[in-house]
């Protein structure tokens, strides 16, 4: 399953919502993050790694609540499983 960014974003706070009632993670564009990247006001540089922190916690929290990995990896475990005993 592939997820555009908006689409992404609308499943996150579904899931988190409902599960753990986390809050809505802001969308920042590219150009707003890259001057933060550029700036030499340290509270910029502070923002953009609690943006990107908020972010990947987001999409692990994600990944978690929906089961992706572990499901992922039982189907490649079986299948190897499978290919070893024949």
């Amino acid at each position: 399953m592939s997820l555009g960014e908006g689409e992404f974003q609308n499943e996150a706070q579904h899931y988190l919502n409902l599960i753990t009632g986390a809050h809505r993670v802001p969308k920042y564009s590219f150009k707003t993050l890259t001057e933060w990247y550029h700036s030499p006001v340290p509270a910029h540089i502070f923002l953009l790694f609690q943006y990107l922190l908020m972010r990947t916690s987001a999409n692990l929290d994600l990944l978690e609540k929906t089961e992706t990995i572990t499901k992922t990896a039982s189907v490649d475990f079986v299948s190897r499983a499978v290919l070893f005993f024949y």
